[in-house]
């Protein structure tokens, strides 16, 4: 997904921040990498997202923000519990 925003976006990307797996980096140009565990958050992680926080608060009303996130989502982790049934609380893990 990073590489097909660089490909439309190209040197128009001022700062680009993605989080990858270790070994999973790309060729990418104009969006830094960081490493972050996945599936299993770890302290990378914690860094990578402390590290999407202050460009996200460097953003004003001019400024695009893309969020891109993984399109495979576990289903434990989309609302339904692994059952197609959406979770009696919402979003499993809220309780």
């Amino acid at each position: 997904m990073a590489q097909a925003v660089e490909e439309v976006l190209g040197p128009r990307i001022n700062k680009g921040l993605i989080v990858v797996k270790p070994g999973h980096e790309l060729p990418l140009k104009f969006i830094r990498q960081v490493h972050g565990g996945r599936p299993v958050p770890d302290e990378n992680s914690v860094q990578a997202a402390g590290r999407l926080a202050v460009l996200a608060d460097e953003a004003d009303e001019r400024t695009l923000v893309i969020v891109l996130t993984p399109a495979e989502v576990p289903p434990s982790r989309a609302g339904r519990g692994g059952t197609g049934k959406p979770h009696p609380r919402g979003y499993p893990g809220n309780d």
